[in-house]
């Protein structure tokens, strides 16, 4: 379900089959100025590091209203990193082709794009060419074997609900398989900062980089695999 937050972007909460209490997938205080924080500013680090001739891939879980993937698309621009593969990881099976519709007809949904126009110069019609070339979507990330990968250094934009709505996903058994197969070089950014995660990313050689949280929040997490 759609909600507004203060930015005037929206946000969703999860439909009664999560079972989850009025949980919001964003800060109220801004959706898309909290994903700009966390994830736009981490799709550059990782695109700015010394290695660019190593493959790179983008592993965004919980696809929402795409905000990660669009922000992909211009962190690519920006940084001239068009070189790319992007898998988005979605429960929600319904927000696959409501993606898609604002990709295909990007005219039909003026206030969606007037969202990112706002805040960056881009071509609407390049951002929808982009992702349709480099977008897999998938179903839910528990439901996939994540191989190691040597060859390529991925960035997890790891967006999901919190372990009260999804808990298979921030579990330590979890989290350490998922980091294990991470590559040097490789970075997780998310809006969280437990303490499960940091084992686990300490666990599997991971840097902390001591991010700021959003607005109130104390601390977000934007980690290097070293």
């Amino acid at each position: 379900m759609p909600v507004l937050t203060e930015d005037g972007s929206l946000s969703l909460q999860p439909n009664e089959a999560f079972g989850a209490e009025q949980e919001q997938m964003h800060s109220r205080g801004g959706a898309l100025s909290e994903s700009v924080f966390i994830y736009f500013e981490a799709l550059d680090y990782f695109f700015n590091q010394d290695n660019q001739h190593i493959g790179k891939v983008v592993e965004s879980v919980g696809l929402g209203l795409g905000y990660n993937e669009v922000l992909t698309f211009l962190s690519c621009s920006k940084n001239k990193a068009f070189d790319v593969r992007l898998f988005s990881y979605e429960a929600e099976r319904i927000l696959e082709p409501l993606f898609f519709k604002r990709l295909e007809q990007p005219e039909e949904y003026p206030v969606y794009w007037k969202q990112f126009s706002d805040r960056f110069d881009f071509d609407v019609s390049e951002a929808c060419t982009f992702l349709k070339q480099k977008i897999e979507l998938k179903g839910p990330l528990s439901e996939f074997e994540i191989e190691k990968n040597e060859k390529e250094q991925r960035i997890i934009l790891f967006d999901a609900y919190s372990n009260k709505t999804t808990e298979n996903l921030w579990t330590e058994s979890f989290l350490k398989t998922y980091l294990s197969t991470c590559k040097e070089g490789s970075v997780l950014a998310t809006y969280a900062a437990t303490g499960v995660l940091k084992r686990k990313l300490e666990d599997c050689g991971f840097k902390n980089l001591n991010k700021s949280g959003f607005l109130k929040k104390r601390q977000s997490t934007l980690a290097v695999k070293l």
